[in-house]
């Protein structure tokens, strides 16, 4: 009960604050056993060739509905672009299934909408993200893991990413490819599960 009760005010607190879509999934290779349930708290961080900025901040609750099965809702917020006047939220539900355990490949696929208002402005864009994931198994509860993405939002995107994970924790970073310095940038993220 308590365990709930903190989820929805991380949720509502972030809903406030409000976010662009995540490019790093913020997932561990590893899944929930069916009826298990824990919340992820997460940040990504832009970096390009001579600034990094708070990209988001996301909470993002998942349950497992069987041992290779579970539901994931993302919710995410832009600090950037709360300090520019808009005011941006991002929502994201989608389903993981696991393929194999040894190595642990899974498919993500999920759909989302991101909501941008500020200054009598308005814009409303659909999301869909397919990302396939392999993950290795290294030592105690940590995990290796490459993970692409396919997102389309106005437009498609590619993405590829490296990450560790641990029982609790995350670490991410991710590529938009073609990989262009003068564009996006590299996208780090960390998280922390309970």
């Amino acid at each position: 009960m308590k365990k709930s009760l903190v989820m929805v005010l991380i949720v509502a607190l972030i809903m406030v604050f409000a976010g662009c879509f995540p490019i790093s999934l913020l997932l561990p290779p590893t899944f929930l056993p069916a009826g298990g349930f824990d919340t992820g708290l997460g940040l990504e961080m832009l970096v390009a060739r001579e600034r990094a900025d708070l990209w988001l901040v996301g909470a993002q609750p998942r349950y497992g509905f069987a041992d290779n099965a579970e539901g994931i809702l993302s919710i995410a917020t832009s600090p950037m672009l709360l300090i520019q006047g808009a005011f941006p939220l991002y929502l994201e539900a989608g389903g993981r299934l696991k393929l194999t355990d040894s190595p642990v490949i899974s498919i993500y696929s999920g759909a989302g909408l991101l909501t941008v208002l500020g200054d009598g402005e308005s814009i409303i864009l659909p999301m869909l993200r397919i990302a396939p994931t392999i993950g290795f198994h290294l030592a105690g509860n940590t995990h290796a893991f490459l993970r692409g993405q396919a997102i389309f939002v106005s437009g498609p995107m590619i993405v590829i990413g490296l990450g560790l994970s641990g029982k609790h924790w995350i670490l991410e970073g991710s590529v938009p490819l073609p990989y262009d310095e003068s564009g996006l940038g590299i996208f780090l993220a960390a998280g922390v599960r309970f």
